[in-house]
Formats: structure tokens, sequence, C-alpha cells
């Protein structure tokens, strides 16, 4: 093996769940809510009420609603049931004191911004930067769709894989890293494979490599690289190295089923 000897990290980027916790999101998962609550808390309005960026977390008794401790909802234990959420009968989902709910920015409460998708909450924002430029990378690799607050634990194995691509995008870092992809166009609408692979392009342009484990083969063809195992899967048939190459090698070796399905997608 060489060339390893200039690489910084290598950084998995798979299909487990990002938390446990209800009170992680897309925002906080994509650290722009902690830039959000420093911004509600710099609101004339809010330093004349006495708020501080504290008083917009929901995760601290200074500004959370005291009956759902912030989220919004409350858990209801069945005995033969699995326990059910329902909303907060105090705050209405709000999740925060009325005092708070009182600022606004562009006629929206820090609680209307956990309510917005990602992508209405990148145009609201797009003259800030630092909260910007992450949403906009959720974006791009097809994320728009989530609500800002909307509980990780809700969200499906490829929107958590596309979450850490896109968090990882956003770090600015000149390391040269090794990024391990496993099926990220998993569950993908052809528009948003399409998102995918400009931000793997990116990924490459940025001096890093990417290593992708999928079947799409809109994907596999724009690989400078392709290893194709098998010829079967999960039998004594397959993990073997059917062929190995650029795209043309691949066809060229008639060997195994994936040339054919890459033929057809060229």
């Amino acid at each position: 093996v060489s060339g390893y000897e200039d690489l910084d990290k290598v950084i998995i980027v798979d299909q487990s769940s990002l938390s446990k916790s209800r009170r992680s999101n897309p925002a906080t998962y994509l650290g722009v809510f902690d830039e959000i609550r420093q911004f509600y808390g710099s609101i004339p309005e809010a330093k004349a009420k006495g708020l501080t960026s504290g008083h917009f977390s929901f995760n601290t008794s200074k500004g959370q609603c005291p009956e759902c401790r912030g989220l919004g909802e409350r858990r209801i234990e069945l005995l033969f049931l699995s326990d059910v959420w329902v909303q907060c009968p105090l705050c209405k989902g709000k999740r925060y004191k009325k005092n708070v709910l009182s600022v606004r920015y562009r006629k929206k409460t820090i609680s209307d911004i956990l309510e917005m998708t990602v992508e209405e909450a990148t145009e609201l924002f797009s003259n800030i930067e630092k909260i910007h430029r992450p949403l906009q990378l959720a974006v791009d690799v097809g994320l728009g769709y989530l609500k800002m607050g909307q509980p990780t634990t809700t969200i499906s194995g490829g929107e958590a894989e596309r979450l850490k691509i896109s968090r990882e995008l956003s770090k600015r870092t000149h390391d040269k890293s090794i990024y391990l992809l496993d099926e990220p166009s998993q569950g993908l609408h052809f528009y948003d494979i399409d998102k995918l692979i400009k931000v793997v392009h990116r990924l490459a342009d940025e001096e890093n490599t990417v290593v992708i484990i999928d079947h799409n083969m809109d994907i596999v063809k724009q690989a400078d690289r392709i290893i194709d195992l098998g010829p079967e899967g999960g039998s004594r048939n397959g993990g073997y190295l059917v062929a190995e190459g650029i795209v043309s090698d691949i066809i060229t070796a008639e060997n195994g089923y994936t040339w054919q399905y890459l033929n057809e997608a060229l």
C-alpha cells in the first residue's frame, strides 16, 4: 500500500444512528443552533428584556417550558403498549416560555425556526454565513426537507449518513482524509443522487479520497477506480474479485453481472 503517508485521518460515514436523545436534531447536529441562539440573544428586543443566548436553548431552565422541559411534547406511559408522545398542554409544542417567544427575527420566533425545514431556514439566514453554509450543505446532499427541530431518533439510516457527510464538509479543514461511505444512495430519488454525486466530487476536489460501497450505477460510473466483488452476494459464490479498473475495464471484462448494468447506465 502506498500513498497513505500523506493522509491525516480516516472518516467512516455509515448509516448508524446519530443519537438516542429526542433533544438531538438536525440544527444541533450540524452545529448551527448555537449560532442561531447567539443571534437571537443579540437582537435588541431580547437585550431589552434581559434575555441572553441561554434563554433560547430548549435544554436549560432559563427559557424552556417548565412543563415539558423544552421537548414540546410529553410522554405517556402505557401499560401494555409502546409509550405515546403528545403535545405539551402548556406551551402547545412551542418548547419555550412566553417571554422568549416574544422575540422575533423576520416575524419568526426561535420555536418557528425549529419548525422550519432545513431549506426554509437556509433562505431565512442567507445573510449569516455561519448559519447559512452548514444548512446549505445539508440541502446540497438532499436533506432540505428535514425539519430543523426533528428528533434525530426519527431520521433514517440514509438520512443520518448524509447529515454526517454535510457536517464533515462544513468543517473547512485542510486535512487530507479518506472518507468511507456505506451505500449513501439508499432511499434517494435520482434527483438527490445527482446532488450526492456533486458533493462526493467536492470532497475529491479538496484532495480527499472517497471510497464508496454502493450498487447504484449512476454513482459507480463516476468512480476513478472500481472494484467489483462477487459474482454472487452473501453466498459461497460471493466475495471474489470479479473485475477492477476504470469503467471501460469493467465493461470489457464481461465478468459477473455488474458490467451489464454499468453498460446500460452509460
